[in-house]
C-alpha cells in the first residue's frame, strides 16, 4: 500500500513538472514571437519630423550645396539667397525624415566603403540641421537596384 502511493505521488509529480516545462516553453514561444513582430515593423532613421528641419547640406565629395529655410521659403544663401524650389525641397525632406531602413546589409568598415557610404568614400552626403544643431547625417553609396541606395546613418544629434 504504501508502494502504491509513493508511485502515485511520483506519477502526480512527474506530470505536474511536465505540465509547468510545456507552459514555459509556450510562453517563451509566444514571447519570441511578439519580439519578432515588433522588430519587423518599420521604424524611422531620424527620431524628428520633416517640419523641424530648417537647413540641409547636400556634400558629393567635389561640391557641396546648402538650402536653407527662411521666413521666405528655402533658398540658397551661398548664391546670393537665390530662392529654391519649396515644393520639391518639402518633398525631400519629408522624405528623407520618414526613411524607415531596412535590413542591414554591410556591418563592417571594408563592406562601408565596397558600398561607398563610409566616411571618406560615399556618393553624397545628406547633412539636416535643426536650428544651428545638427540633427543628422545620411551617407548614401551605391544602388542594389531600381529606386534603391545603400545608405548609412552616420549621426544623430538631437
Amino acid at each position: 500500500m504504501q508502494k502504491s502511493n509513493i508511485m502515485r505521488f511520483g506519477k502526480l509529480s512527474l506530470a505536474a513538472l511536465l505540465a509547468l516545462q510545456l507552459a514555459f516553453a509556450v510562453k517563451l514561444y509566444w514571447g519570441k514571437q511578439q519580439a519578432q513582430r515588433e522588430m519587423s515593423e518599420p521604424q524611422a532613421l531620424f527620431e524628428l519630423a520633416a517640419n523641424d528641419i530648417d537647413r540641409i547640406t547636400i556634400n558629393d565629395g567635389s561640391s557641396s550645396v546648402t538650402l536653407q529655410h527662411t521666413d521666405d521659403g528655402w533658398q540658397l544663401p551661398d548664391d546670393q539667397g537665390l530662392p529654391a524650389d519649396g515644393p520639391r525641397v518639402d518633398s525631400l525632406v519629408s522624405s528623407v525624415a520618414d526613411l524607415s531602413p531596412s535590413w542591414p546589409v554591410a556591418t563592417t568598415a571594408s563592406s562601408q566603403q565596397q558600398l561607398e557610404v563610409a566616411a571618406d568614400n560615399f556618393q553624397r552626403r545628406v547633412v539636416l540641421y535643426s536650428g544651428e544643431q545638427e540633427a543628422g547625417e545620411l551617407l548614401l553609396g551605391t544602388s542594389p537596384g531600381f529606386k534603391r541606395t545603400h545608405a548609412r546613418l552616420s549621426l544623430i544629434h538631437i
